[in-house]
């Protein structure tokens, strides 16, 4: 996904599932200076940051039973278990949720805002 001219990436996406020994998150990589090939991909740049923004125990344990969730049968890891959050620490990453409606079928919003130097 692409920034617009003003920076922002708007991403609409369903919640993450989760794989063995990994608790729930995304990868997010920032480039700059890269062209938009034909096919929605894009070539050269720089890569200035890689992380994984991590999601609410809370928040998935609302979204874990849920019908397409619940029929991964692979056992969930905690933020508390997995060895690459730190445990709430300032590069924690944990992405702050807004319910979107009183079920957690109704979705959650969310914003991350990322700082690079360049």
């Amino acid at each position: 996904m692409l920034t617009g001219p003003d920076g922002v990436a708007r991403i609409t996406t369903v919640y993450p599932g989760w794989y063995r020994g990994r608790c729930v998150h995304i990868h997010v990589k920032v480039h700059t200076d890269v062209t938009l090939t034909d096919d929605g991909s894009f070539t050269g740049g720089r890569e200035l940051h890689t992380g994984q923004p991590f999601f609410d125990e809370t928040i998935t344990a609302r979204v874990a039973p849920l019908a397409t969730y619940a029929a991964n049968t692979v056992p969930r890891t905690t933020l508390a278990q997995d060895g690459i959050y730190d445990d709430g620490g300032a590069a924690s990453g944990l992405l702050t949720l807004t319910a979107l409606g009183s079920t957690p079928s109704a979705g959650y919003g969310g914003t991350l805002t990322l700082g690079v130097a360049s």
